[in-house]
């Protein structure tokens, strides 16, 4: 079964991951060609990870320059 779609519907699970990593992957490669060194590929929710990285931004000193946030509709759809 799937965990990140009810009813094991597996390959929109997996659609959703192919999509995510090839998300990832055009945000790491355009961090490469900009001369970005070391980059690390962090995926969060929209509700909280959204709300956590916004409140580092104002509050403390943001996020590390090498991390390369990703948004997903819920982080299970990240692994299938």
């Amino acid at each position: 079964m799937c965990r990140c779609l009810p009813h094991g519907r597996r390959q929109l699970c997996l659609a959703a991951v192919r999509c995510n990593v090839a998300q990832a992957s055009r945000i790491a490669r355009h961090y490469r060609e900009a001369g970005g060194e070391h980059g690390v590929v962090m995926f969060h929710d929209a509700e909280h990870g959204s709300a956590l990285i916004d409140a580092l931004a104002r509050h403390g000193d943001g996020l590390p320059a090498n991390v390369l946030p990703v948004e997903v509709n819920e982080i299970t759809q990240s692994r299938a």
